[in-house]
């Protein structure tokens, strides 16, 4: 039990992360979870993928991003962006509805 604790708090390099940072990556994973329900509501397949794939570039071309201020930024605008995306698809659904 306490073996897969320990591989649970490292990083996949191996290394043992410390109580903020490992705080951070379990906030950065909550975000992508909800990042990807929010886009699973997009009705357009294609809008759908294309929105799929900018998330996932814009974690890719964050994650190694180390200093503990700039993962907090990072998270805090990606959710903002994430609910300008949730309420444009809420206006969205709103306006198929009518």
């Amino acid at each position: 039990m306490i073996v897969a604790f320990r591989r649970y708090a490292s990083s996949r390099s191996g290394a043992k992360l410390g109580l903020d940072r490992w705080i951070q990556r379990s906030r950065v994973l909550a975000l992508w979870r909800e990042i990807l329900r929010t886009v699973r509501r997009i009705e357009d397949p294609a809008t759908r993928e294309e929105m799929r794939s900018w998330a996932r570039h814009e974690f890719k071309r964050n994650k190694d991003v180390q200093e503990t201020t700039q993962i907090r930024y990072l998270i805090s605008q990606g959710r903002h962006e994430m609910e300008t995306i949730s309420q444009s698809i809420g206006m969205q659904l709103n306006s198929w509805a009518t």
